[in-house]
């Protein structure tokens, strides 16, 4: 038969067990998993927030603001889509001589609508074969803008079928119309 040794001191029984056994026995067990649970969530968090948006889609990370040469402010968009249009409508213009492609577009008693009307007789007498040309204004910058008074500077390409391409850097001044619309004054080398 087997002999159980029991000693007690101070009320206590001792069952032979160390101190320092029980005492890590009644330590929780879960200590050193939830660490590692808590640490892998914050690294998650962390790649989600921070490396994630960088892998999938770089391109739109967030930049600094660009300069008004590629952006147009707000406040210089309307004469920038202006130029354009009145860019459009001259290209349609020189291939008909037809001064009303012009309307709503240039200032009518401006130096540029003036001389595009001493060309008007001799185009319409002889007008070129369509297409019209295709005028595109590209890396325009906004120079200047005022209550009525826009300063563009910019690439300008005309283009047309058959025909080698022409490229000129203009600075175009635009003039705002009593009703708010901006309408082409004039155009000049910005060389």
């Amino acid at each position: 038969m087997s002999e159980v040794l029991e000693i007690e001191i101070d009320g206590e029984i001792d069952d032979g067990i160390s101190e320092g056994f029980e005492s890590e026995r009644r330590s929780p067990q879960w200590g050193l998993p939830a660490a590692i649970a808590v640490a892998g969530v914050l690294l998650l968090a962390v790649l989600v927030v921070v490396v994630m948006p960088a892998i999938t889609n770089p391109w739109e990370r967030q930049q600094p603001p660009m300069p008004a040469k590629t952006a147009a402010p707000p406040k210089a968009a309307a004469p920038v889509e202006s130029a354009q249009g009145a860019l459009a409508a001259w290209g349609r213009f020189a291939v008909s001589g037809d001064l009303k492609q012009l309307d709503g577009w240039l200032v009518p008693d401006g130096p540029q609508y003036r001389s595009l009307a001493r060309e008007a007789a001799e185009l319409a007498a002889r007008p070129p074969a369509p297409p019209a040309y295709e005028v595109r204004l590209t890396d325009p910058t906004v120079m200047s803008v005022t209550g009525t008074r826009a300063t563009l500077r910019g690439d300008v390409t005309w283009t047309r079928g058959g025909e080698v391409d022409q490229r000129y850097q203009w600075e175009i001044v635009l003039r705002r119309a009593p009703r708010g619309r901006w309408l082409l004054w004039t155009v000049t080398d910005a060389k």
